[in-house]
Order: C-alpha cells, then sequence, then structure tokens
C-alpha cells in the first residue's frame, strides 16, 4: 500500500498563491482547493481574542469560488494534481460543471480532478437553494456529468431534477480522458453511490480506525456489485493534528476556542463514540 500526503490550498481572501511553488515539487500527491459560501467558523470567535488569524482577516467567511482559484493553480503549476474539495451539486449545474471540469483539466493538462459531495446547507438554505432531496438530485447529476463527458454529438435526458434536449459538450476531455470524480461520503446511499461512480473517495470527518474501515468495505462492496474494480478507487482521508514542542504546548494550544470549534464539525453520533456529548445536542448531524 502507497500512501502519499495532499494539502490544501487556502481559496479565502487575501489571495496568496506563492505557495504554489513548494507544492508543485513532487512532494505531494494533490493539491485541494475547498469550494463555499461560508466558513465554518462561528463569528463569535473570529476576534483576535480568540485566534491571531482574526488580524489578518476581517471575517471567516470571505470565501471566492474555489473552480476559479483551481483554475489560476492550474496555469501555476506543473506537476502536481488539483482537486475541487469538495464542490456541491445543487449551487452548479451538472452541464456546467461538466464543462468547467474539461476547461480547467485543460488548463492543468490532464491534472484537475473533481471532487464532489451532495452539499451542507449552511452553503446552500441562505442563499434560496433547494436542499430537499440532496443525495438523489447528487446521483443523478454524476449521470448527467458522466453522459456528457462519454458522448459525441447531442443527447437527451429525463430525470427527476434535470432534463436535457439536444444537450452537447464537444469540447473532448484533454488526451481523450476525462477528468477524475472524486465523491465526498460518509453515509450509507452516499457510499453506494460512490462505489458505483467515483475514482477516489473522501469521508469528511473524524472517524476511528474501525468506522473508516467500515466505510471503506461498503464502498469496495459497492464498486463489486456494480462490475467494477473496487481497489481502482483511491481512498483518502483527513486527519487534523495539533504540533506542539511538548504536552504542556500541546494543552495550550487545545484551550484555544477556534481549536475547540472543530468539535462542532462532528456528529453527536461521532462524539458518542468517544464518550462525549456534543454541545450542540444528540441529533447534531455535523460537518
Amino acid at each position: 500500500m502507497r500512501v502519499q500526503p495532499a494539502a490544501f490550498l487556502r481559496t479565502t481572501l487575501p489571495v496568496d498563491l506563492s505557495g504554489l511553488r513548494e507544492l508543485d515539487g513532487g512532494r505531494y500527491h494533490s493539491v485541494w482547493l475547498p469550494d463555499h459560501m461560508v466558513s465554518f467558523w462561528p463569528d463569535s470567535i473570529w476576534t483576535p481574542e480568540f485566534t491571531d488569524l482574526a488580524t489578518a482577516a476581517p471575517s471567516p467567511h470571505r470565501h471566492l469560488d474555489g473552480l476559479a482559484v483551481a483554475a489560476a493553480a492550474a496555469v501555476l503549476t506543473e506537476r502536481v494534481p488539483l482537486v475541487s474539495a469538495v464542490v456541491d451539486t445543487v449551487r452548479r449545474h451538472p452541464a456546467l460543471l461538466a464543462q468547467t471540469a474539461v476547461t480547467i483539466d485543460h488548463l492543468a493538462r490532464g491534472r484537475f480532478i473533481l471532487g464532489l459531495g451532495s452539499g451542507e446547507s449552511e452553503n446552500i438554505v441562505p442563499y434560496g437553494f433547494d436542499f430537499s432531496r440532496s443525495v438523489s438530485r447528487f446521483e443523478e447529476a454524476l449521470t448527467v456529468i458522466r453522459l456528457l463527458w462519454d458522448s459525441d454529438g447531442p443527447v437527451d435526458f429525463d430525470g427527476r431534477f434535470y432534463s436535457l434536449r439536444h444537450a452537447r459538450l464537444d469540447a473532448e476531455p484533454y488526451a481523450d480522458r476525462p477528468p477524475q470524480i472524486w465523491v465526498g461520503a460518509s453515509g450509507p446511499r452516499m457510499l453506494e453511490i460512490a462505489g458505483r461512480y467515483a475514482d477516489g473517495w473522501w469521508p469528511a470527518g473524524a472517524w476511528t480506525p474501525e468506522q473508516y474501515a467500515e466505510m471503506l468495505a461498503a464502498l469496495r462492496a459497492s464498486a463489486e456489485r456494480a462490475g467494477r474494480d473496487p481497489l481502482a478507487i483511491t481512498p483518502c482521508f483527513i486527519q487534523v493534528c495539533l504540533i506542539g514542542a511538548d504536552e504542556a504546548a500541546l494543552a495550550e494550544i487545545l484551550r484555544a476556542p477556534l481549536v475547540k470549534a472543530f468539535v462542532l464539525q462532528v456528529s453527536a453520533e461521532t462524539l458518542r463514540g468517544f464518550g462525549f456529548t456534543h454541545p450542540m445536542g444528540e441529533d447534531w448531524r455535523g460537518f
């Protein structure tokens, strides 16, 4: 088994792409670019009293278009793959996602990976988008994207959420190979969908090794049922780490409200597994 590190590139103001040269040096498997409208951090703790980051940015919600930043990163790098981490299929129509992914992949000369997910309510509901049946919508969006990439000439499609009439995407994929699709999934339905469609898999959240193994097994079982090679799907994992000189330094870091806020991103069920009660209540679904 080969394990490689990946890196995140900040997609908030102020714009700073100067670190791309280091990230492009061959050390990293890929560079991940978030795509959000708002941050997960509460405004109440985004102050210099709680974090030095507040002295550089007046708001944690100054997000730019992650796909636009990925396009810029594509022309500023030569080696490292670039991943959208992740784009929901609610705010963007799948036909536009298909076209945008092909565009960035040409700019990156075959290094772009389209990371997709069903979405988070904070990026969708405040802006008037319909967040109902998001998983079913996600699956249908994947079908539309693959259809447009795999078709030559006009296509028709009649779905529950999307319809195409003589639609076409004649911009051929770079080197006749469409971008990979990586799926953010952790629930049973999303894992089933990822097994059928995904080239890579990312379960956002905090998981024990046993939980991760269980999800990976479900993903691979879905791939087998779909007639796919389960080992061809690349699994990945985010591990939040605190680095300090000693135990005392780590204890001080853990007292910072911004660090404690990471707990808000996990579900109540996950925290129960570690013996804790979630401050947002027993029904909190988390990140």
